[in-house]
């Protein structure tokens, strides 16, 4: 009983039953334009010319054309509610006394900032310290 053979990327796969070719096209993974041959010596054709042996689905892929998904309905935003004059604005507080708003922070800001090292003031400091000296120590001389 001569099997199927199948050709996929240039390379010859077989003997297969006509059970496992079906199967492999169910699977995908013999397409439409997959070359099939009967037996070693048949004809290469193409898979598609076999009754049946692709699933409709195969037959017909979608479409892969691109579309532009349906236009969405534009977001209405409410406009910002403006606090009443005996509600007080988010973060600020009212003082009863005078009509002034606090203004409080709500949250602290930290700057990631290197505390520098003290060698470097202390070198400055001895080298002006030096210089003044050795200024003093000129205009005593002279």
């Amino acid at each position: 009983m001569a099997g199927w053979f199948i050709m996929i990327r240039d390379e010859v796969r077989g003997p297969l039953t006509s059970d496992q070719l079906r199967n492999a096209a169910i699977k995908g993974l013999v397409k439409r334009s997959t070359k099939v041959r009967k037996g070693e010596d048949g004809d290469w054709f193409r898979a598609e010319q076999i009754d049946g042996l692709i699933p409709n689905e195969a037959l017909d892929p979608p479409s892969l054309e691109l579309t532009s998904p349906p236009p969405r309905a534009p977001v209405q935003t409410p406009p910002p509610r403006q606090p009443s004059r005996d509600e007080p604005a988010i973060g600020a507080t009212f003082d009863a006394e005078t009509p002034t708003v606090n203004v409080s922070p709500t949250k602290r800001i930290k700057r990631n900032r290197r505390r520098s090292s003290p060698v470097p003031v202390l070198l400055v400091a001895i080298c002006g310290i030096g210089l003044l000296m050795s200024l003093l120590y000129w205009l005593s001389n002279r």
